[in-house]
């Protein structure tokens, strides 16, 4: 797919390591522009998760379901970078709280909605924006020692982590207090996995 999803179209966003679905959630569009894509995935998705190693090419595509039942989250992605920032929501003081940016490959669209594969390693960030933490190290440590990270792709993401962190500390967006008080239209409902979501080309 070429086209741009308009604002409330429900898409399916999936991790593909090993270029198979690893886990896959429901989310409808907010904003899908040139440089910037966000997505809302609200509290009562069903989610799917594949089961058994990924990295075994003889077993059989089969997944388990995975009900989130985390607060509503936004994923705010700059079109092109490795990493995308996740804001979860906060219903006493009715807005987005927190940022975390999560370590993945940069978003290809297809004809569902988005394909990505995380990078385990992750950045959790106060929200002031005035102090971040690593987070999952030692889970990271193990990827890498298992050679599910090789040195190159260890590069990559030292490098995107500089970048994203850079960007943090210049406010450049997402950063920003934009998506703060933002707001889900009542129209929309809980989405469900689109028809296809299981598809890899």
């Amino acid at each position: 797919m070429t086209g741009r999803w308009e604002t409330g179209d429900v898409i399916a966003w999936r991790s593909m390591p090993f270029r198979r679905i690893g886990y896959v959630l429901p989310a409808v569009i907010v904003r899908d522009e040139p440089g910037a894509v966000a997505i809302w995935q609200p509290h009562g998705t069903l989610c799917k998760r594949r089961k058994g190693p990924l990295s075994d090419p003889g077993l059989a595509d089969a997944y388990t379901d995975r009900w989130w039942d985390g607060p509503d989250t936004v994923r705010l992605h700059v079109v092109g970078s490795a990493y995308s920032v996740i804001r979860s929501w906060d219903p006493e003081a009715r807005e987005f709280h927190g940022w975390y940016i999560n370590l993945e490959a940069p978003w290809t669209r297809t004809g569902v909605g988005f394909d990505s594969e995380d990078y385990v390693l992750d950045i959790v960030v106060e929200d002031d924006l005035s102090t971040w933490s690593w987070k999952d190290e030692a889970e990271y440590q193990r990827a890498r020692t298992t050679g599910r990270i090789s040195n190159g792709t260890d590069l990559m993401i030292q490098k995107t982590a500089h970048e994203a962190v850079t960007g943090l500390g210049r406010r450049q967006w997402p950063f920003t207090t934009d998506w703060s008080r933002w707001q889900p239209s009542p129209d929309w409902d809980v989405p469900h996995l689109p028809k296809g979501w299981d598809r890899v080309p």
